[in-house]
């Protein structure tokens, strides 16, 4: 099941996490912070960038992205559990 607690209570995080990944270790590569909530003990994060998505993930980011085309400093997450999967965007504050 998707923790919503868990993305509300640690946005920040992974809102650093995701900015580090793409912009630091990534060259600025468009993508999106998987966070992998089908264990039940544990949580997976990482980033992946658009050319490493399953085309699946990669049509869903894709179409989150076009809802933001005029939003500056947007990041991207894909949360996903056993049944379902969500596109999440937050807009950075400065």
């Amino acid at each position: 099941m998707i923790n919503h607690d868990f993305l509300v209570s640690n946005k920040q995080q992974l809102v650093e996490i995701y900015q580090k990944e793409r912009f630091f270790n990534n060259q600025g590569q468009e993508g999106a912070l998987i966070i992998n909530f089908s264990k039940e003990d544990k949580v997976d994060v990482f980033y992946w960038t658009m050319d490493e998505m399953t085309e699946d993930y990669r049509v869903k980011l894709i179409e989150e992205i076009k809802k933001n085309i005029n939003v500056k400093n947007v990041s991207y997450f894909i949360a996903f559990d056993l049944e379902n999967t969500n596109v999440i965007s937050i807009k950075n504050e400065l």
